[in-house]
């Protein structure tokens, strides 16, 4: 039933990226999709979300500074966080709170295996 899938907050700056990650996963998760860092932390106080996934380069804040965020609030901390970019120190991300990091290009089993993981399902 629609009201069994996962929440996942998909933030990023491109809308075509988010427009992939909706054809990925659209029919398996409810997503949110967002390409603001500063809107992506209001709608976390707002909606309940099960797990982000994050680009690292965005204006307003970087990935890694929007991790540092949610993982500094006790409301949201929990949250599992997959960072996704083509950056060169991607593997920084779990130095930085977050449960996992996918290379862009996005592969779609990966993605998937990844979130499985992450919501502890995998």
């Amino acid at each position: 039933m629609a009201g069994d899938k996962k929440n996942i907050l998909t933030l990023d700056d491109s809308v075509t990226q988010l427009a992939i990650y909706k054809s990925l996963l659209g029919s398996q998760y409810t997503l949110w999709p967002c390409t603001s860092p500063l809107k992506a932390l209001q709608l976390l106080k707002k909606a309940s979300i099960d797990l982000i996934t994050v680009d690292i380069e965005m204006p307003e804040m970087t990935g890694f500074e929007f991790v540092k965020e949610i993982k500094k609030d006790k409301d949201l901390k929990e949250i599992p966080v997959i960072v996704i970019s083509s950056h060169k120190d991607i593997q920084d991300a779990v130095k930085h709170g977050a449960s996992a990091y996918i290379k862009k290009p996005v592969k779609a089993v990966e993605l998937r295996e990844k979130i499985a993981q992450s919501l502890g399902a995998g």
